[in-house]
């Protein structure tokens, strides 16, 4: 995600709605895949250790609502 210019942060947010997705009801593709909240700590830990600069990088939100959510209504 930093070599095509986003915030990694926004991939900690989306294992963590998976997280709680998967608490509200549970979803097979979880079943066969590492549970997001290993996933998000494992996230946030790596981002850390980079001591990397992200303050001018976005996530992406305005954008993945466009080219995506937009397409499912």
């Amino acid at each position: 995600m930093i070599a095509a210019g986003y915030n990694p942060y926004g991939l900690v947010e989306c294992m963590e709605m998976l997280a709680a997705q998967n608490e509200q009801r549970p979803s097979g593709f979880l079943s066969t895949h590492p549970v997001p909240e290993n996933r998000s700590a494992y996230l946030k830990q790596s981002i850390m250790t980079k001591q990397l600069c992200l303050s001018n990088t976005p996530i992406g939100k305005e954008e993945y609502a466009v080219a995506v959510l937009s397409r499912l209504n």
